[in-house]
């Protein structure tokens, strides 16, 4: 995934998660990419996600719940609740340091 997109391919992004509603890593990746744009838009895709994700659970990764806690720690830190945003960030580091992966390290430890 991506740190960052062009406007052109979160409008592509849009248009693949409208083309297939069950398409939960291009509406993980659109949370994502909508986290600094619109916030309340990164939110509700990430809902979506979530809600998803608890009726399939054999298809979730532990990797799609710390994008979503990371989502969720950028949006609360944009909206200066940087106490609750560093909290959950803190939490994102330790389950990501237990599955041995550091990919999404490096995002909680800038919030």
């Amino acid at each position: 995934m991506d740190f960052f997109a062009t406007d052109e391919e979160v409008a592509r992004l849009e248009y693949l998660v409208t083309q297939d509603q069950n398409d939960i890593a291009g509406l993980l990746a659109l949370a994502w990419q909508l986290r600094q744009r619109d916030c309340q838009r990164a939110l509700a895709c990430a809902q979506q996600v979530e809600t998803w994700l608890h009726k399939q659970p054999t298809l979730a990764h532990p990797l799609h719940h710390l994008r979503l806690s990371l989502v969720r720690a950028e949006t609360l830190w944009l909206a200066a609740q940087l106490e609750t945003a560093a909290a959950l960030g803190s939490q994102v580091l330790q389950q990501s340091a237990s599955l041995l992966n550091a990919s999404p390290q490096s995002d909680p430890q800038q919030i």
